[in-house]
């Protein structure tokens, strides 16, 4: 009897393990559906009541047209600095971002190259009231050089850098198919803007 009735108990035993062991199984795979499925329509929602803001600049607003730019470019590619100007980059020859010089400079200089190097050779002259005072020698010492130039159709100004007491001007003077590349040094005296020196490069043919 003591046998039997032992036999039932573990009998019974094995039955409720077996069911504890399935019901617990259950229940954690539809916890995990259940999870899976919540996060899911969390986000959903989410989503749906975001309110987006409307795009307030499109970046077309940035692209600059050719048809804009009223200078015309010659051949090389476009540098746009951080103030947001745009100037374009000659070749070989560096930016020509000129616009830290003054008016009366860039005029002084287009005087004295239209007399100097733009005429004709028989011409041609260095004039003493574009350069420095302090070296009166300097119209005779300038004057071959601009002699011997070929003919000439146009000057370019690069971007300048400013030393300790004279800017430095980087300069190319292009005539047909070829062309001579300057470094031009101006100094102020009394806001008079002169010529302190330039120096020539070689003749290059494109």
């Amino acid at each position: 009897m003591l046998c039997l009735t032992s036999r039932k108990s573990v009998f019974i035993l094995f039955v409720c393990l077996f069911i504890w062991c399935f019901f617990s199984c259950s229940k954690e795979t539809e916890v995990f559906k259940a999870t899976e499925s919540t996060v899911k329509e969390t986000v959903d929602e989410r989503v749906k009541d975001k309110k987006w803001e409307k795009e307030i600049e499109s970046p077309k607003d940035y692209v600059l047209k050719l048809s804009e730019i009223s200078a015309p470019l010659p051949a090389g590619c476009l540098a746009v600095l951080p103030s947001g100007n745009v100037y374009p980059e000659y070749k070989d020859f560096g930016s020509l971002d000129i616009s830290r010089l003054e008016y009366q400079l860039l005029n002084m200089l287009d005087e004295f190259f239209n007399k100097a190097a733009f005429a004709r050779k028989e011409k041609r002259v260095v004039e003493a009231k574009y350069l420095d005072p302090s070296y009166p020698f300097l119209p005779y010492v300038m004057q071959p050089y601009f002699d011997n130039l070929p003919e000439v159709g146009d000057i370019i100004y690069g971007k300048p850098s400013f030393l300790d007491n004279c800017i430095e001007i980087p300069a190319r003077l292009t005539g047909d198919n070829k062309h001579i590349d300057l470094l031009i040094y101006v100094l102020k005296d009394k806001e008079v803007w002169y010529i302190e020196q330039v120096i020539f490069g070689e003749q290059v043919n494109e």
